[in-house]
């Protein structure tokens, strides 16, 4: 469900039921998510924040990294695995000379009952920046520090950049994205 709220000059617009929602790397959790998301934006920069439960999803459909959940081929619907989530985000778009910079923060507690849980509770933080650097020619980069605690304590960071050109042709672009992980960098959703 989705309600846009309306107070004097300002419009929170807000999603909640079941809804798709990723960071902004889209490589650390990318997937449905049950809960409630809103997002305020003022005139230089706008926030989010969300509050909600993974483990409703199918959990053939959904996957958390590191966590094999066995389900049998008769089984039409599991039970994903259960974590309630923190969303925070800040974004400026176009701040300066077309520059925009992201920040955000994501938590993942960790409420599973599944046998093969590792009894991690997920954090990240990432810092980011996206713009032109000539006309035609565009960057991204982010850097995320992410951490695990729980029985076996983890920490890693990651790194993604990009740059994409689009010459004046069919509507067509070239894109160049490279990622970096730490090994012990743990994303929270087990990407295909």
């Amino acid at each position: 469900y989705n309600l846009p709220i309306t107070i004097k000059d300002f419009t929170i617009d807000m999603n909640i039921g079941r809804f798709a929602v990723a960071d902004s790397t889209g490589m650390i959790f990318n997937q449905n998510m049950d809960g409630i998301y809103a997002s305020l934006p003022f005139k230089l920069f706008s926030v989010s924040a969300g509050f909600g439960y993974t483990g409703l999803q199918n959990a053939k459909t959904t996957a958390v990294y590191g966590i094999p959940v066995s389900t049998s081929a008769s089984t039409i619907y599991a039970f994903a695995p259960g974590y309630v989530a923190v969303l925070a985000r800040a974004t400026a778009p176009s701040l300066v000379a077309g520059q925009s910079f992201d920040a955000e923060f994501n938590s993942f507690f960790n409420c599973n009952t599944v046998a093969d849980t590792d009894h991690l509770s997920r954090s990240y933080v990432t810092l980011g920046a996206r713009g032109p650097v000539i006309p035609l020619l565009y960057y991204n980069a982010s850097f995320c520090f992410g951490f695990a605690l729980g029985s076996h304590p983890k920490a890693g960071i990651m790194g993604k950049g990009g740059i994409t050109y689009y010459p004046d042709f069919l509507s067509s672009a070239l894109t160049f994205t490279t990622v970096f992980a730490t090994k012990n960098f743990l994303p929270f959703t087990d990407l295909p």
